[in-house]
């Protein structure tokens, strides 16, 4: 095959030092006689990075530039680039001068002499110079690499590598499905070009010139164990419909299984599950595990429509695709299970939801509730914002988090007419509030 253009796409931020240079690099480099389309994403730089590109521009008209207003990270900005890019090949340029495009001619070889669909660019099995610096960043790529090969089943000697190169028509199909913003690109592009049947991957040895941190390096140990999340969720998880992060089905599943304690296996039962989420999990759960069910009754506003359908014209499964803002919909003393997981701390009117509880359920019935604690909202945020293991649209929504206290309170107008058990569960992160309705 005769590649016509090589699309070259060069993620910026606060790059105001090197930033002419590589750019001069890249316009210098030889690119075996294919054409060069340059696609500058400045990922909303803070320092005189835009002004330094604006300057670039006016002296070549053909490199194209996108200015984000918001700093999102290496992979959203790649993501920009890639749907932009019209090349038969496409190649990945850092900005810092940590990889030089010198080495462009052993990175396309592959592609013209032997076929390749992607070609990554080792900085570990190259004569060519390296600068020596962090043993230990050294030992984190290696186990990290080792890691993802256990799963792709790849023999990569690199994944993190910063030089990758893929066949236009490839990287075109996969981006659409890209999730990661950050550095956890490079696992998750690694995960999904390794379960191409049949693509020809190539590594071929570079030089490298890291960076200190003082000389401008960004990624830092918190990226190292991101990537490790980030390997297990497109490895393992691949094919999860909502994308989750890594710690949330670990996390759902210990919650169900918590509250089979608490139900009967031995007669049919109706069940309202309160926040039941888009694909109504705990439904599954309860018919796995061998649980009667008379009647699902699923509550939340996120209920996906696919299984609305799927489930229309089952008499045993009712869901309700309202917000809770009022009483629940169904009658009272009707009910013989109430479930809320990971439900209270979402809501306005906690107290509210959990005395209609009590009005749906049956005499001897009962309700469980799993909900945060006041000391897991330090470490959810940490987990979520800083390390990307639970959902950050999940614990931005959280309105409020509990002790054992507070919980009992909210049951107070009923209180009497009840049988309560409280326990933490989850290092103390969780509460586990059960109540038996006795009259």
């Amino acid at each position: 095959m005769k590649y016509k253009k090589i699309s070259i796409i060069i993620p910026v931020y606060n790059e105001e030092r090197f930033i002419k240079k590589i750019i001069s690099k890249v316009v210098k480099a030889n690119t075996l006689n294919i054409k060069k389309e340059i696609i500058i994403i400045n990922d909303g730089s803070i320092d005189k990075t835009k002004t330094n590109l604006d300057i670039i521009c006016q002296k070549n008209k053909n490199i194209i530039v996108i200015n984000k207003k918001i700093n999102e990270g290496k992979g959203s900005a790649l993501k920009i680039g890639f749907l932009k890019s019209t090349g038969d090949i496409v190649l990945i340029q850092d900005s810092d001068l940590e990889y030089d495009p010198v080495d462009y001619p052993l990175l396309l070889k592959p592609f013209i002499e032997n076929g390749a669909d992607v070609v990554f660019g080792s900085r570990f099995i190259s004569s060519q110079p390296r600068r020596v610096l962090f043993f230990w960043h050294y030992l984190a790529n290696i186990c990290l690499t080792i890691l993802s090969n256990l799963f792709t089943n790849l023999n990569l000697t690199d994944m993190e590598t910063g030089y990758k190169v893929f066949k236009g028509d490839i990287i075109q199909k996969i981006t659409s499905t890209l999730q990661s913003k950050r550095f956890g690109f490079e696992p998750e592009i690694t995960a999904k070009i390794a379960r191409i049947k049949g693509i020809k991957i190539y590594e071929v040895g570079i030089s490298y010139f890291g960076r200190t941190y003082s000389e401008g390096k960004k990624i830092g140990w918190i990226d190292g164990i991101k990537a490790i999340g980030q390997i297990m969720k497109f490895n393992i998880f691949a094919k999860n419909k909502m994308n989750e992060e890594l710690l949330e089905p670990f996390a759902r599943l210990f919650r169900f299984k918590k509250s089979l304690d608490y139900i009967s296996k031995s007669i049919p039962i109706t069940v309202v599950d309160l926040g039941c989420g888009p694909e109504i999990r705990f439904y599954k759960f309860l018919i796995k595990n061998s649980v009667i069910i008379n009647k699902y009754i699923g509550v939340d506003p996120l209920i996906d429509n696919s299984v609305i359908s799927k489930y229309k014209g089952n008499n045993k499964v009712v869901l309700i695709k309202n917000p809770l803002t009022k009483s629940i919909p169904l009658d009272s003393n009707s009910v013989d299970l109430v479930v809320g997981f990971a439900f209270l701390e979402h809501v306005d009117n906690p107290e509210k939801i959990l005395k209609d509880s009590y009005r749906l359920l049956k005499i001897n019935s009962t309700a469980i509730y799993t909900t945060p604690t006041i000391p897991a909202k330090k470490v959810l945020e940490f987990l979520a914002y800083k390390l990307n293991l639970i959902s950050k649209r999940e614990i931005r929504e959280h309105k409020n988090y509990f002790s054992k206290q507070s919980l009992i309170e909210l049951l107070k107008s009923f209180k009497k007419n009840i049988i309560i058990t409280h326990k933490y569960f989850e290092f103390g992160l969780n509460n586990l509030l059960f109540f038996k309705k006795i009259k």
